[in-house]
């Protein structure tokens, strides 16, 4: 499994292209930042399954935590998105919600058979269980005229 400082550093190139004109700039995750109250992993993926009509949280024995990582092997904490940064909690790191046209639905989901499966953009009837990618971002606020 790679480590956190072999993940930060494949975001460096995806945390650069921060949008234009917003008020803060986005900064790639610090291996240091991981001793923060909250996990602070640089990116978590949300999983859900197929049941009953309704996509809902992991709930069957070999079913990945409804935050993990990539692999499913590890629980992580729910991410706070950088859009709801008001609510939520002092510390708590925030996330953005990662879509890529043609690997995920405009909501950034993947679709699969099984977590183990491979995963694609699209929905279908045969898919059971689903996941999305939360990054991680560092807001650093511009330094003012008495900053």
């Amino acid at each position: 499994m790679p480590s956190r400082d072999v993940a930060a550093s494949s975001l460096s190139s995806l945390s650069s292209k921060a949008s234009a004109g917003a008020a803060a700039v986005v900064a790639p995750f610090k291996s240091a930042d991981a001793q923060a109250p909250f996990d602070g992993a640089p990116i978590v993926y949300e999983n859900q399954r197929y049941l009953c009509f309704k996509w809902r949280s992991p709930s069957l024995p070999m079913d990945r935590a409804e935050f993990s990582n990539e692999l499913g092997t590890v629980q992580l904490a729910k991410p706070w998105p950088a859009a709801g940064s008001d609510r939520s909690p002092k510390g708590a790191p925030l996330y953005e919600l990662v879509v890529v046209a043609g690997q995920t639905d405009a909501e950034g989901w993947e679709y699969a058979l099984s977590f183990s499966s491979t995963y694609q953009a699209a929905n279908s009837s045969t898919m059971c269980v689903r996941r999305r990618q939360w990054r991680r971002i560092e807001v650093v606020k511009k330094k003012g005229f008495f900053s």
